[in-house]
């Protein structure tokens, strides 16, 4: 069950995050060269990065045609209808979000079917969400999306993480069932973020945060 699980949420994973690259590349005019490297790069970079990690065997994206084939796929689709697609930028975001889910579980699964613990299964399950659009904005020459202030990114999919690990190791639920709750779990939390402009602040924004939050301690206990 584990792995026929695996294989499903990874091609998901992989689907959308090559749409997602595709879509990226497409608003940056890339030629049709840079489209499919961006839309792959986008698809498999955190997938190969983990297994990397894992060190079991050369990275599953080159183990089995099946992968190769949803790449391509996948690729294929969002560049030829990508210009539809491209002026829906709802339906990009929500795209977007969904593959940062698929990514997160999948990781995570993956490291689970290779009896990791786990820390070091939430580890691999971020790195896989995060790796494909750390590399595809490396690409792109753009600075990583993921070390930027803005909306949480990294963060929704430890979130995700979490909330998966707590429902089928401390709840005991079905894996589809714990999946479907990880991967909703992310999305609502980059919904919320976007609906109320929550942003991920930055060192000296906590460091802001703590000192006001001191002195209104020590102005009250003045009282």
């Amino acid at each position: 069950m584990w792995k026929e699980s695996f294989i499903v949420i990874e091609f998901l994973a992989i689907a959308s995050g090559c749409l997602s690259g595709v879509l990226h590349a497409l608003r940056r005019n890339f030629d049709i060269v840079g489209v499919m490297i961006i839309g792959i790069a986008s698809g498999v970079g955190g997938g190969i990065l983990r297994d990397v990690l894992i060190s079991d065997g050369p990275p599953l994206v080159i183990k089995y045609e099946s992968y190769l084939i949803t790449i391509l796929s996948a690729t294929f689709i969002g560049m030829f209808f990508g210009t539809l697609i491209d002026r829906l930028q709802k339906v990009i975001w929500h795209v977007d979000a969904f593959s940062l889910g698929f990514f997160t579980i999948a990781g995570m699964q993956r490291a689970f079917l290779n009896d990791l613990s786990v820390l070091p299964a939430l580890f691999l399950g971020v790195i896989t969400a995060t790796g494909g659009g750390l590399l595809r904005d490396v690409l792109s020459r753009e600075t990583p999306i993921i070390l930027l202030p803005g909306h949480p990114h990294t963060l929704a999919s430890l979130f995700g993480g979490i909330i998966y690990m707590i429902f089928i190791k401390l709840f005991g639920f079905e894996i589809i069932i714990s999946e479907t709750i990880g991967v909703i779990s992310t999305y609502i939390l980059k919904l919320v973020a976007l609906k109320y402009d929550l942003i991920v602040p930055t060192p000296p924004d906590v460091m802001h945060y703590i000192q006001r939050f001191l002195i209104k301690r020590k102005s009250k206990g003045k009282e």
